[in-house]
């Protein structure tokens, strides 16, 4: 397991996913990709890029950008470079960059950001922090 800390099976570092339901501006490829059905207890960190169609239970932490599929969850706190959320996160976020909260799109907890774009249709409840340097500012 190249970059990532899990209990849980991803791929290699060399694989390039194509990810068709990330639109609007994300990446088509993704290097680890959760599927549905996978859950993680515990801490996960990547230096890659990923796509969570499952659910993790735990702190999360990612160097580059971590998307959140419809049907994927979070219940713990995330630290990423991007983070963009098409289902539910229920824990303070620290972004980077930019987060994007697409229109199907939860965030439930705290919000630390450089950049905050919100579809129409898209939601968080949480004190929201953002600009120059209020994401790296603790």
């Amino acid at each position: 397991m190249v970059g990532f800390k899990a209990n849980a099976k991803v791929l290699k570092q060399e694989t390039k996913v194509p990810v068709a339901a990330m639109k609007n501006g994300a990446s088509p490829e993704v290097s680890c990709l959760l599927a549905a059905g996978t859950e993680i207890e515990g801490n996960f960190s990547a230096r890659e890029n990923v796509r969570l169609d499952g659910r993790i239970t735990g702190e999360v932490k990612c160097s580059r950008r971590f998307a959140i599929g419809e049907k994927g969850r979070v219940e713990g706190s995330i630290e990423a470079a991007e983070l963009v959320v098409w289902g539910i996160v229920e824990g303070n976020v620290k972004v980077h960059g930019t987060l994007h909260i697409k229109s199907t799109g939860r965030v439930l907890g705290d919000i630390k950001a450089s950049q905050l774009v919100v579809e129409e249709g898209g939601k968080y409840e949480g004190e929201c922090f953002v600009g120059m340097g209020s994401a790296s500012d603790d």
